[in-house]
């Protein structure tokens, strides 16, 4: 990511890949030659008590390396791209302006697009269906309606977040309609998209 001002010379580092490709030891390499505050962009590292099969760092090397956006949460409350992109922009702010430098690790594809692209707006012409998600977030119908209107007018990113929204708040719901609906796009985007290999790792 470019700095905010051409005065700032503290760059964002961002590394990725899909799950043990070795991000976390090279992030702990790297953090043992810079000065660095890691910042981890996984859907499922937010979540307090989600230690088995995600690679969590343990209670040691976080108090050596200073990490951020891990155990935030209760498994029971909701996390979004959206969410995590203010986050993270706070985040590197606060990072650079004590002077050292933000890198960004995870697996957790559509976040780091969100941080970098942004996300789109929700659809002009669907201000009931805002409304009735803005009045009660766990909506599931009303979430249904709005992904298929993103879909229809090209914000596939957006259509298959909120899917992924009402998965996360709602596991039974997650067998049904949402479930199906994921499974439909992926078979359309094709196995190999990335926004369908990032989508389903957060299932």
């Amino acid at each position: 990511m470019p700095s905010e001002t051409p005065d700032e010379a503290i760059p964002v580092v961002l590394l990725m890949g899909p799950t043990a490709s070795g991000k976390t030891a090279l992030s702990f390499a790297l953090a043992e030659r810079f000065d660095v505050e890691i910042v981890s962009v996984d859907s499922a590292l937010v979540y307090r008590g989600m230690d088995i099969g995600t690679a969590k760092p343990d209670a040691a090397v976080r108090a050596r390396i200073p990490h951020h956006l891990i155990d935030i949460l209760d498994p029971a409350q909701a996390y979004s791209a959206a969410r995590f992109a203010a986050d993270a922009g706070r985040l590197i702010r606060e990072i650079r302006a004590r002077g050292r430098l933000p890198l960004l690790v995870g697996g957790t594809m559509l976040y780091f697009r969100a941080l970098t692209r942004g996300l789109s707006e929700l659809p002009s012409a669907d201000p009931d269906l805002r409304a009735r998600i803005e009045a009660d977030p766990n909506d599931h119908e009303a979430r249904l309606e709005l992904s298929n209107a993103l879909l229809a007018s090209g914000q596939r990113e957006a259509a298959v977040d909120q899917l992924l929204e009402s998965i996360r708040r709602d596991r039974k719901w997650n067998e049904e309609a949402a479930r199906k609906q994921l499974l439909t796009l992926f078979d359309a985007f094709g196995p190999t998209d990335e926004l369908t290999l990032s989508a389903r790792r957060q299932l």
